[in-house]
């Protein structure tokens, strides 16, 4: 929108005002428009989406233990005791987390997972694969 308004701003100006003037005069009052548009470009956006404000969405930001019990992907080599990275879909862009698995669940690359528990202090979810392993057995 900002850069919409700054551009029918200085188009009008040209077509207006700027083309009727001497060519001397002409730069000089272009190069102040321009200088112009921007700042009041930006006012007028933020007067028109100021109203709009209200109708986005204003939700509270997902805590770390509502996600306990979800399905995950396992986006690292494995997931294990000291390391691994899982991915869970949330509908948007995804969400990437620290995890870690008790032995001797060593979950591989693109296994899927359910998240367990949260550790607020590590930042991580412990995890446990959605279908246990043959050796388990």
């Amino acid at each position: 929108m900002l850069t919409f308004l700054g551009w029918v701003g200085t188009y009008m100006a040209q077509r207006l005002v700027l083309s009727g003037l001497p060519a001397g005069v002409q730069f000089g009052a272009g190069v102040l428009t321009l200088a112009l548009s921007l700042p009041l470009a930006a006012a007028l956006t933020a007067a028109l989406l100021r109203p709009l404000r209200r109708l986005s969405a204003q939700s509270e930001p997902t805590a770390a233990a509502d996600l306990v019990g979800r399905r995950a992907t396992v986006a690292s080599a494995a997931v294990d005791a000291t390391s691994g990275r899982v991915t869970v879909d949330d509908g948007g862009a995804g969400l990437i987390f620290e995890a870690r698995a008790l032995p001797p669940d060593r979950p591989v690359r693109g296994q899927r997972v359910v998240l367990l528990a949260y550790d607020p202090e590590t930042h991580r979810y412990q995890v446990a694969s959605e279908t246990p392993s043959a050796k388990e057995y």
